[in-house]
């Protein structure tokens, strides 16, 4: 059990040091710092924040911390302001797992936990104050969000809310052009459900010039998955066109 906050001294998180390393989430910059500036132990630290000295001690070290519960309890622990929590990204960060716990209960097919999750995120993200966020969180923008709702009630078969959450996710940051790739190809996928066989393919060819300049397997297999899905389709000519385009593009099948 964590015992009573870690109490720092007047003007530590202020610190030009310490606001560059919650920035960058040097958490191990940081607790070396808390170690210096309050004299407590490692063992002292790993008490107040929930951890074994043998964590902290790695942290130390240089292991990487990404766990948002054991960025909470550092938080908590140390009695970080919430200034300072926003500078280390958790409210975002906090949406972000929202969203990954929605995809898990959409694949499961439960409707309800998801929707739920869902609002939790937007709402945390509503919530949030973004003027501090360092620039790592720049990519969690409400394009994102709309994207992830646009594969979470796609995974549901809620093609037409899917579709407005999925169009939504395009007004991004041209910048992205990978996630662009992922969210163009998802909206065909919508279409091709919805019995749009032709505009599925015009938006797939969009979606095809994006991913030929990029190296990513998972913007092909986002392709080939539309691609067989518009196979039955064939005979109509736009659709033709796009398979054929896909062959060209990314080689045929084996």
């Amino acid at each position: 059990m964590p015992v009573d906050q870690l109490q720092t001294p007047d003007g530590f998180w202020a610190r030009q040091d310490v606001r560059t390393a919650v920035r960058v989430r040097d958490i191990g910059t940081l607790v070396r710092l808390l170690v210096r500036h309050t004299g407590a132990s490692q063992t002292r630290i790993g008490a107040v924040v929930g951890l074994e000295q043998g964590y902290v001690s790695r942290v130390i070290a240089g292991r990487k911390v990404t766990s948002i519960d054991v960025l909470e309890r550092i938080a908590d622990g140390c009695g970080m302001p919430d200034e300072t929590r926003m500078s280390l990204g958790l409210a975002v960060l906090t949406a972000e797992a929202l969203v990954m716990e929605a995809h898990a209960h959409a694949a499961a097919r439960d409707e309800r936990a998801c929707t739920t999750a869902l609002h939790q995120a937007e709402q945390t993200l509503d919530r949030a104050d973004r003027s501090s966020d360092p620039q790592w969180l720049g990519y969690f923008d409400e394009a994102y969000l709309s994207a992830k709702f646009g594969h979470c009630f796609h995974a549901l078969g809620r093609y037409q809310q899917a579709e407005r959450f999925t169009a939504c996710s395009l007004q991004m940051d041209e910048r992205y052009v990978r996630g662009k790739a992922f969210n163009l190809t998802l909206l065909a996928s919508i279409h091709a459900h919805n019995g749009e066989p032709d505009r599925a393919s015009v938006i797939g060819a969009k979606a095809l010039t994006l991913t030929s300049q990029l190296r990513s397997a998972r913007a092909v297999r986002y392709l080939r998955d539309l691609q067989t899905k518009l196979t039955a389709h064939r005979r109509r000519p736009a659709v033709r066109h796009f398979i054929n385009r896909v062959d060209v593009t990314l080689g045929q099948r084996r």
